[in-house]
């Protein structure tokens, strides 16, 4: 069944356009949860069938889930991957040297991107011209042709129709469920019971839907996933509907669109009823007077001395691009901010209520702030989150200590010796974790640092014994030693210095790093040079030591993390294979990826991507009444920011160029794809023309040097 697009003008009015009762009862299917709340805010009644991101449904267990949720999943590729490369280094073909074999080692988790996209994308090793390309193009090819054979890298089944439309279903129950966890103890406002009755309008048409025809809002840069979900659904015989919001009169801002689009094969039908977008009962913005200027000196012929762009300019000519010289000082900026809107928040409380008061919500805090920050460059966020790391609601296990922990653990352990090395950097992340129980964090960190020297020359666990058991006779020596003995003038040193490093502390640091030996063994000890890891005995036993630690844990904040880690691990141990196998660098690699996943991505974070801008705007109405002034500030648009290269976007080894060399673009899912990929710039210059155009709050602009 052919595939149907759709534009509109004007975003806060497509319940007028000539095809709403066509589609308003499909499914509706959106580029992200922004757009999900900006279209419910702005449509309200209109909304009778299920709207909610497309990913979601994209990566629902019925989908793609067990392809990108399944962490073991992910452990056991690299796992394979790595296999391979040990026996190519050892005696397969192609052989490998020494320094290749560890560039490929380095480089292991963007090789397995790199496949994995391929294998999204339908892409077939017997398809890609190997003969002109470079050794690691080379080596991704025939990686790709052993891989793509193997049911670990194999995609799962797709629903069928049937299977489609319970899929519905539990998404729009789904929908009430994630609205009522979200909004709990607010449950007698009168915007919330509107919500739920939308939703529950969700839920009837859900049951009701034909499976014949669904609808897809506004989406500019499609995953490959995406678009195998989407092709999918065409072989079923689901018509899919394209939908976007589009301005005839500004053709170049909107080039990007129709290029992706066209390769759709299909017609775009502009809506006849609402052809442009007016700002009703409002004087026009100075961010709707930059927009024009900006999409009218895009176009072909436009002169700047156009009266028209004359008379935009009078309108913004007093305002001024804000600078900043740093990301540091960017970061400072939103910090502030931030802090102001906490302390506005704090103050409102009385006193004597102060210190029972729970800690505000993210997103009660944001709401005080005034801006509302886009960002093209997301750098700022590591910063931010260091800044206020209580209201970090997104942030992966290796952002705190434990995870950091764990990461250090596994990198220490030595198979062959059978203990830990010593590496300065690892122990100090091991120390200053919190995990090792019956001492204070902070000072065995504080002893370690004034010990580094005596770290500096040994590099094992029993080096480590001997020279400290030797280091605290010697130091019992020292601390008794009067003037005219041999050992007297060592007092003086800092390392024997009882103000600077105590001896209770050095024994503590000892017995410390004794007892972080024991754990290590606990997990790897009963495995040799030569043998292989059992995965499921391995995370059992992991999680038992993470069990273990939680009662130990004085922080609340880490104690719910780790019921958060517990209950990934129970995951884990669900998913993976009984007699699946792998080294301890297999390990290590699954662990990194298992500890940076982050929790579900929300919408109300310091600062947002373009890509939530869209969904955004459309709560800008609401957000200029009186008393609740925003200011919609774009930031980072500097060429660095704003340009991106196709290179850029691709994992490694992927390139244009080995793209140019190796295939001729045939598939669908490719072509739309590597369109979008190309036109990701331009999506980053539409986006910040729909803001500006379209907001209803006033408007900043701000870049790094």
């Amino acid at each position: 069944m052919p595939y149907k697009i759709y534009t509109y003008a004007d975003p806060y009015r497509i319940s007028q356009t000539d095809f709403w009762e066509e589609i308003k009862h499909y499914p509706q299917l959106c580029a992200s949860r922004t757009l999900v709340n900006g279209l419910l805010h702005v449509m309200g009644n209109e909304i009778v069938s299920l709207l909610c991101p497309l990913d979601d449904i994209v990566n629902h267990n019925r989908v793609f889930g067990e392809w990108t949720k399944n962490v073991s999943l992910t452990i056991q590729q690299y796992s394979e991957i790595g296999r391979i490369y040990r026996n190519w280094h050892s005696c397969g073909e192609p052989k490998l040297t020494d320094n290749y074999y560890d560039a490929l080692a380095h480089n292991k988790s963007s090789m397995l991107d790199s496949v994995r996209l391929f294998i999204e994308l339908g892409i077939r090793a017997d398809s890609l011209e190997a003969s002109k390309l470079n050794m690691e193009h080379r080596v991704f090819v025939y990686l790709l042709k052993i891989l793509e054979k193997k049911a670990l890298f194999r995609l799962p089944q797709m629903p069928s129709v049937s299977g489609l439309k319970e899929l519905i279903q539990i998404q729009a129950e789904d929908e009430k469920r994630e609205k009522e966890e979200r909004h709990e103890g607010w449950e007698d406002t009168e915007t919330y019971r509107k919500e739920l009755e939308i939703i529950d309008r969700m839920i009837e048409s859900a049951k009701t839907w034909d499976g014949l025809h669904l609808v897809v809002h506004g989406i500019h840069q499609f995953t490959p996933l995406q678009l195998k979900f989407l092709e999918h659904l065409d072989k079923l015989g689901v018509e899919v509907i394209f939908i976007y919001n589009y301005l005839p009169e500004f053709k170049e801002i909107y080039s990007s669109w129709n290029y992706i689009y066209q390769q759709f094969d299909a017609p775009i039908h502009h809506d006849g009823n609402i052809r442009t977008y007016m700002p009703v009962g409002q004087l026009q913005k100075t961010g709707n007077a930059i927009a024009c200027n900006m999409a009218w000196l895009c176009e072909e012929g436009f002169s700047r001395g156009d009266r028209r762009i004359r008379d935009n300019y009078e309108l913004y000519k007093d305002e001024r691009v804000q600078k900043f010289d740093n990301i540091s000082e960017y970061a400072g900026y939103v910090s502030d901010m931030f802090g102001e809107a906490v302390k506005e928040q704090e103050d409102e409380l009385p006193a004597r209520e102060r210190p029972f008061q729970k800690k505000a919500g993210t997103s009660s805090v944001l709401a005080r702030m005034k801006d509302v920050i886009y960002t093209a460059n997301k750098e700022v966020d590591t910063l931010l989150q260091v800044y206020y790391p209580e209201y970090a609601r997104n942030r992966h296990f290796l952002a705190y200590p434990i995870g950091q922990f764990f990461l250090a653990l596994y990198s220490l352990w030595n198979v062959e010796n059978r203990e830990i090395d010593m590496d300065f950097s690892l122990l100090r992340n091991c120390m200053n974790s919190g995990i090792m129980s019956g001492y204070q964090a902070e000072q065995l960190l504080k002893t370690l640092m004034n010990l580094e020297p005596l770290f500096l020359h040994i590099s094992s666990y029993t080096e480590f014994k001997q020279l400290f058991e030797e280091y605290i006779r010697s130091y019992k020596q020292v601390e008794k030693a009067v003037s005219g003995e041999v050992a007297f003038p060592f007092r003086r040193l800092n390392l024997y210095h009882s103000y600077k490093v105590p001896r209770k502390e050095i024994e503590d640091l000892y017995h410390a790093i004794c007892k972080l030996n024991e754990y290590a063994a606990q997990l790897f000890g009963d495995v040799g040079a030569d043998e292989q890891f059992v995965f499921d005995r391995h995370f059992k036993r992991l999680r038992e030591f993470v069990s273990g630690k939680q009662t130990s844990l004085a922080n609340e904040e880490e104690k719910d993390l780790i019921t958060k880690l517990l209950s990934r691990l129970d995951m884990v141990q669900k998913q993976i294979k009984s007699g699946d196998k792998g080294t301890l660098e297999d390990l290590k690699s699954g662990l990194y990826f298992f500890l940076k996943q982050k929790e579900e991505p929300v919408a109300d974070w310091f600062v947002k991507n373009f890509e939530q801008i869209d969904g955004d705007v459309l709560n800008s109405r609401n957000q200029n009444a009186p008393g609740k002034k925003r200011v919609y500030h774009f930031a980072c648009v500097s060429d660095r920011d704003m340009n991106c290269k196709v290179d850029e976007l691709l994992p490694w080894p992927l390139s244009e160029l080995f793209i140019e060399r190796a295939y001729m673009p045939k598939e669908l899912a490719f072509r739309v794809y590597y369109a979008a990929l190309g036109e990701r710039s331009n999506f980053l210059r539409y986006a910040l023309f729909y803001g500006l155009y379209f907001s209803q709050c006033d408007t900043k602009i701000s870049f790094v040097k």
